[in-house]
């Protein structure tokens, strides 16, 4: 086991277990289950404070879901807006008007200053 303060950073992923729905149910028990995952000791006065950020950190958590859940019911249904591809101009049929608006040419290319070594 390790000790709280080494500093040791653990990733718990609770996705799709259902555990943001457990909030209300975050206990010292709960901290004490996620602290022998983790394999880090905490003394009493550290599960206090790591219960109060989870449930801080669960509820914002929540908030940004609760926010999303309400965007996406109001969203617009989507489609696409890019226009289909039919009778598209012929190849190389601006090009020309291209190139003689651009600055500097050489053999049909625009030349362009280099900025890379």
């Amino acid at each position: 086991m390790f000790p709280l303060s080494a500093k040791r950073s653990f990733s718990l992923s609770f996705r799709n277990s259902g555990f943001f729905g457990m909030m209300a149910g975050m206990d010292e028990k709960t901290v004490d289950t996620l602290a022998n995952l983790a394999r880090i000791e905490m003394s009493a006065e550290e599960k206090k404070e790591i219960l109060a950020d989870l449930s801080d950190i669960l509820g914002y958590v929540e908030a940004i879901r609760a926010a999303g859940d309400a965007e996406t019911r109001n969203a617009p249904e989507w489609r696409n807006v890019f226009r289909g591809d039919e009778n598209p101009h012929e190849a190389g049929a601006y090009s020309d008007t291209l190139i003689a608006a651009a600055p500097d040419s050489h053999q049909g290319y625009i030349k362009v200053k280099k900025i890379l070594p």
